[in-house]
């Protein structure tokens, strides 16, 4: 090749020779890395490396990283699934504990309320024998206290009406209707009062001879009532006092 360019230069003319050089200078550099690289490929193979060997070490290395990879992306998609099925276990976990102990807190509920209606019936059981016992044994007593209140609240009501012993006197007398003799005793106090009254008796007994008599050991608001036939005595005292003998029968 080199020869050539030398004759090839001799014929041209300058201009042309220049110009066939820069060519040929272009032309030989390329050639000669073509042969350079053949040389080097030749020289590898000289020295015992076998492209072949070479080409299955690329595949192989190819091969490793395509499975790094790939088991990257499964090791990835298996943690995802790994903790997607922890965090459902552990929501099922939490529900189910919430339900046991809504349930466990519901039961105890359930025995406390029950356990305090029993007391509470028991309470009211022991109450009620108590309050039997109590009434039994001071049965006269209460009895007694009721007749001094109730005597109490008789007198008060009696003293603050004016025609008070008329309201004691009138069931007996219409009792009296048919009689011919009524006499009415009362506290000295009343007397008056009581001889006003003398036209109502005879309307409720208009065949009676009234007569208004007194008696100092009467209460104020005492009166008896008599006819030919019984006495009545209309004191509250001995009213509450003979009701206090038939409750103790």
């Amino acid at each position: 090749m080199i020869p050539i360019a030398l004759s090839y230069r001799i014929i041209k003319n300058k201009n042309a020779y220049a110009q066939e050089e820069r060519k040929l200078e272009t032309l030989d550099i390329e050639l000669y890395r073509e042969k350079k690289e053949i040389q080097s490929q030749y020289d590898a193979v000289s020295e015992g490396e076998d492209p072949e060997e070479s080409l299955r070490e690329e595949i192989r290395k190819e091969l490793l990283l395509s499975i790094e990879e790939d088991r990257k992306v499964l090791l990835e998609k298996a943690k995802e699934e790994l903790e997607k099925e922890r965090e459902e276990v552990l929501a099922q976990a939490r529900n189910q504990g919430f339900e046991e102990g809504y349930m466990a807190g519901k039961e105890e509920g359930y025995e406390e309320t029950l356990a305090f209606r029993k007391n509470a019936i028991t309470m009211l059981e022991e109450a009620e024998v108590l309050s039997k016992e109590y009434l039994d044994e001071n049965e006269e007593k209460i009895i007694q206290l009721s007749a001094r209140i109730a005597e109490r609240i008789v007198g008060e009501t009696l003293e603050t009406q004016e025609d008070s012993l008329m309201l004691l006197a009138r069931p007996i007398l219409q009792e009296y209707g048919k009689t011919e003799n009524v006499i009415v005793t009362c506290h000295p106090d009343k007397v008056a009062f009581m001889k006003c009254q003398i036209p109502e008796i005879k309307a409720m007994c208009p065949k009676a001879h009234v007569l208004i008599l007194q008696d100092r050991n009467l209460e104020e608001n005492d009166i008896l009532i008599e006819n030919e036939n019984q006495i009545t005595d209309l004191s509250i005292r001995k009213q509450i006092a003979r009701f206090i003998e038939l409750a103790t029968e």
